[in-house]
């Protein structure tokens, strides 16, 4: 008989099967060559609820990735950040169906509210867009956010009074928004109702706070013009000089504010044409770009 035999002979039956197993186990524990196991996808629970609104808050929330995927289906902020991707591309009907998914598991998330609110005045439904912002106040009444955007849409429905109102109850109710780009909300509101803001009030002490970054000296620019301490020629030329990718943004606000102040000195012309720079930026998340949007829209509309 062969040798292999004659060593099976000698080997224990019990010893031989337990022999097999540890060869078994060991096959599979070792690595897969030339395969690569896929990384669990990342988590999105600790996603930033900030919703880019703009006029001048959360600006550095443009999504970072294309991926439409919602890898946490009962959690609502995953369904609002696709909602917000699906903004900027203007997919408003997807970015609604997202905030209605995230309030289905959430009606608590003012965030969902106000984002909604947010998409509404995109598509000018401003009916919508009041009665989300209605329903963020309620379920937070502290959330500043809310009440800026209640204020630009009673703006944007020709109530600039209730609107300055409710900018300056964003102010006391502070929040995520920039308070700088809420104070020129409501300067541009008083600008409607034929109320200037006198000298020292909160916008000088404002302008007269110490800036820390380059961010907060291009807002004190802006409420300096506001405040009339600077020119318009001089708010562009800074605009127009910043460097990278904050240059298109500012010339987005520069050019709406100073429209804003145009229009209410009566040159509407004058108005018209920076309203229009104020477009030509692009700038979609920008709350600028649609308030100059919709300055041009009712300046052109036939009397």
């Amino acid at each position: 008989m062969p040798a292999t035999v004659d060593v099976e002979m000698k080997i224990p039956l019990h010893c031989r099967r337990l022999l097999i197993l540890v060869l078994v186990l060991f096959a599979s524990c070792r690595p897969s060559r030339g395969k690569e196991v896929p990384a669990p996808p990342p988590s999105t629970k600790n996603a930033s609820r900030d919703l880019a609104t703009g006029i001048g808050g959360l600006r550095s929330q443009i999504p970072v990735s294309g991926n439409d995927a919602i890898h946490d289906l009962k959690d609502p902020v995953s369904w609002v950040d696709r909602g917000r991707r699906r903004k900027l591309e203007k997919d408003y009907e997807g970015a609604i169906a997202d905030c209605d998914r995230a309030l289905e598991l959430n009606p608590g998330n003012a965030g969902a509210w106000i984002y909604r609110a947010i998409v509404h005045v995109k598509r000018r439904e401003f009916e919508a867009a009041l009665s989300d912002c209605n329903k963020a106040i309620e379920v937070d009444p502290k959330e500043g956010e809310a009440w800026y955007w209640r204020g630009l849409v009673k703006y944007m429905t020709g109530d600039s009074a209730a609107a300055e109102a409710d900018f300056l109850q964003a102010l006391q109710a502070g929040g995520s928004q920039s308070l700088e780009y809420i104070r020129l909300a409501r300067w541009v509101a008083r600008l409607k109702i034929g109320d200037k803001i006198p000298k020292g009030t909160e916008l000088g002490a404002t302008f007269n706070s110490q800036p820390e970054s380059e961010e907060d000296v291009w807002k004190h620019a802006l409420l300096a013009f506001s405040h009339g301490s600077m020119t318009r020629e001089d708010l562009i030329a800074r605009a127009e000089a910043a460097q990278g990718p904050d240059r298109s943004g500012r010339i987005c606000e520069a050019h709406y504010y100073a429209g804003a102040a145009a229009l209410s000195e009566g040159r509407e012309a004058e108005a018209i044409a920076d309203f229009e720079e104020s477009v030509a930026t692009g700038l979609i998340p920008y709350t600028e770009y649609d308030l100059a949007q919709y300055e041009l829209e009712r300046l052109k509309k036939p009397h």
